[in-house]
């Protein structure tokens, strides 16, 4: 798609050249969700694109802005991690090229229209040192590694052993030989054991160093991400001690955030004078400590969840990026009078578990930067909590919430909405639901676009509003929706609901195979159907699946995480793993989720004796921990159209076993086996997975990384997909 047809015409488009490294990794995504969510639209920089005047360029370092200042372009968006001038010569530079940076550095900040600054002291140093008012032009947020606390990292039992950590690199201003030579004092004087980790790139030369300066006890490694997490999950002490110079005064180490989320007090040095001022309102380290202050605080009692709400106080205040995000967004917004986004009405018919509900929170928070968006949904649910705060909820009313409620619910409803509810349901028998739901569909306001979130139900189905909501209930010149089901067998193939989709501008289909199923029963459709993938937070999902549960029982760890209802080939299932127990297969087979059909299972299992071999954990808000435990994902679907839960357990690693379906194949790829919906195929599929551990050889094939890059590249993709449909 063309790139100019993406920005609205003279709309400025916001092109990022940046020098990549993982500690500028987390800032960097923060400015971008921040372009976005003031509605810009961000791309990476290209010389053979000729950017126009009112297009802006984002750098992180300002040689980089300076070059583009050369080359005539004239509004720049710049992040300043640090003071490069101060720091050239601290590695030893010349003087000659200390004044030439700051010429170019004074250059770039008299004339970028916006800075990302990381500290308060650092806009006091540049305002200083080159007399330039920057307030009106600056936002501040500090450099972080982490958005939250990591809940396991906080227990009594690492409170009560003295370890210490130090993290990051050898370079002179970091003070590491400062560091040892305070820990070897500890060390020497300390009346328990202690005890030193050194966390740094440069891991021959400091494990040289340590045993120079006649450390006894310590452990050198390299980690980053997540295993630095894991590692420093174990540690009371953080040391980030500085001197008072400059480069150090504006300084926000990352690691002070890596330290806070995983409850390790921080050790620092009052240097760092943003740090102390925000330490001196919540007081949790210890500032310019002396061998006598650390010595005297091992030997005090500190309760982890004390340490857990302190520490959590910073991520809301200090640390809180979705603030922070925030007012980079209005600064942004306000910089490149960007102006205001287009409104977006999307309709569901409900918010109770289940895969498209939960597909529909991830989906308004990556489209949340580019539009103002409402939200109507017939009924509340579990999922309603993770609806992200921003949208615009419509509350329904009684005629539209009895749609989603059986006639068991209809307490606290009013008599002509019970009634109507009476005689629509028997109408929709005979008649259709056609005439009934077009009374109700309601009056909702005038939208730049519309979308209905799921697939009409049948039309003798009293049932799901969404779809006639979406046309009869709001004024728009585009109207959408989705299709996240197999067309021809989810139960809704009829007369009324081919002619409600011929209504529609588009049709969305959430996979290739979906939208080639549904095009088999509607050619006519072929110019209107759109692949539009659903999204995945991952990084929620990764940091969930962290949570603490009971171990899993059982030598080999099946899992299932679906609705129990009959589409998903459970019951056909119970059988199948009697036969495998009389093959000797050792297993426990966990399934969790609710739905109409577990009471028949329930029965089915105890028929079959097999109550130790099936458990049943009920709903769950949290599923992820159980598939990290799990040897393996079970999915027997008669029938799915691209299920959610397959590909969050693709991205946690877990091997999975599922049936032939619309897009399994696809889904699955090379971390699983699809094998044919038989029930004769897939017993002897699950036998060898289970005898032969096949999901071992199967694990061995996950590549973390690659997965997560392909998620980041289908995110972009997915979200420019949604763009070009609604506009």
């Amino acid at each position: 798609m063309d790139r100019r047809a993406i920005s609205g015409g003279r709309c400025p488009l916001f092109y990022y050249d940046i020098h990549e490294a993982e500690v500028t990794d987390h800032y960097m995504a923060l400015i971008y969700d921040a372009v976005r969510l003031a509605g810009g639209e961000l791309l990476p920089y290209d010389k053979s694109i000729p950017v126009r005047k009112e297009d802006f360029i984002l750098t992180n370092e300002f040689p980089i802005t300076f070059y583009h200042m050369l080359r005539g372009h004239r509004n720049h968006m710049l992040w300043i991690q640090g003071i490069i001038p101060k720091e050239s010569r601290l590695r030893g530079h010349s003087w000659l090229r200390f004044k030439l940076l700051s010429m170019i550095e004074k250059r770039v900040i008299k004339r970028a229209k916006l800075l990302f600054l990381i500290s308060e002291e650092m806009q006091r140093h540049y305002e200083k040192k080159y007399r330039l008012p920057l307030s009106e032009k600056s936002v501040i947020f500090p450099c972080f590694s982490e958005k939250t606390i990591h809940e396991n990292a906080f227990f009594d039992e690492k409170y009560q052993k003295n370890t210490f950590a130090y993290v990051g690199s050898l370079s002179a201003w970091q003070c590491f030989s400062e560091t040892v030579a305070l820990y070897r004092k500890i060390e020497e004087n300390s009346e328990s054991p202690t005890k030193f980790y050194v966390f740094t790139q440069e891991t021959e030369k400091a494990s040289a160093y340590l045993q120079k300066m006649g450390i006894q006890r310590f452990e050198v490694a390299y980690h980053q991400g997540e295993t630095l997490s894991k590692a420093l999950a174990g540690i009371k002490y953080g040391f980030v001690l500085r001197e008072d110079i400059p480069v150090n005064r504006v300084a926000t180490p990352t690691k002070f955030s890596s330290y806070l989320s995983c409850g390790v007090i921080p050790v620092f040095s009052s240097a760092l004078r943003d740090l102390h001022a925000v330490h001196a309102k919540n007081p949790l380290g210890i500032e310019d400590p002396t061998v006598e202050y650390l010595l005297s605080d091992m030997k005090k009692t500190r309760l982890a969840n004390t340490m857990k709400n302190v520490c959590k106080g910073y991520f809301d205040t200090y640390y809180n990026v979705e603030n922070g995000k925030k007012c980079f967004a209005e600064a942004i917004r306000k910089t490149a009078k960007l102006s205001e986004k287009p409104t977006l009405l999307i309709t569901i018919g409900n918010l109770k578990t289940g895969g498209i509900a939960k597909a529909l929170t991830v989906f308004l928070r990556e489209m949340m930067p580019y539009y103002e968006i409402s939200l109507l949904a017939m009924r509340e649910g579990e999922i309603s909590a993770e609806i992200p705060e921003g949208v615009h909820r419509i509350a329904p009313n009684d005629f539209m919430k009895i749609t989603e409620l059986s006639r068991g619910e209809l307490h606290g409803i009013s008599l002509g909405a019970r009634l109507f509810r009476y005689l629509g349901a028997i109408w929709s028998k005979i008649f259709g639901k056609r005439l009934p739901f077009r009374l109700i569909s309601g009056k909702h306001g005038t939208f730049d676009a519309v979308i209905s979130f799921c697939q009409p139900s049948g039309a003798k189905s009293f049932c799901n509003l969404a779809n006639e909501s979406a046309l009869w209930g709001a004024k728009s010149t585009k109207k959408v929706t989705f299709l996240h089901a197999d067309f021809t067998k989810y139960g809704g193939n009829d007369a009324y609901n081919r002619s409600l989709y011929r209504k529609f501008d588009a049709v969305c289909a959430v996979s290739d195979a979906v939208g080639k199923r549904l095009l088999s029963v509607m050619p006519d459709l072929k110019n209107k159907i759109f692949t539009i993938q659903n999204f995945l937070d991952t990084a929620d999902i990764l940091q969930k699946a962290e949570a603490v549960i009971s171990p899993l029982s059982g030598e080999i760890k099946i899992l299932t995480v679906c609705r129990l209802e009959a589409e998903k080939g459970l019951l056909r299932c119970i059988p199948m793993m009697k036969a495998c127990e009389k093959q000797g297969a050792s297993f426990v087979w966990h399934i969790v989720g609710d739905g109409a059909e577990r009471e028949k299972l329930e029965k089915a299992v105890m028929e079959n004796g097999l109550s130790e071999r099936i458990i049943f954990h009920g709903a769950v808000e949290n599923p992820y921990p159980y598939m990290k435990q799990a040897d393996f994902f079970f999915l027997p679907s008669f029938h799915e159209a691209a299920p959610l839960v397959l590909e969050e357990a693709k991205l946690l690693g877990l091997p999975i076993l599922t049936t032939e379906t619309l897009s399994a194949r696809t889904l699955v790829g090379d971390l699983g086996i699809v094998c044919q919906n038989d029930d004769t195929v897939l017993e002897v599929a699950l036998l060898d997975f289970l005898k032969e551990k096949r999901y071992e050889t199967i694990r061995k094939q996950y590549d973390k990384d690659a997965v997560l890059r392909e998620w980041k590249h289908r995110k972009a993709e997915t979200v420019k997909a949604v763009r070009t449909v609604l506009s």
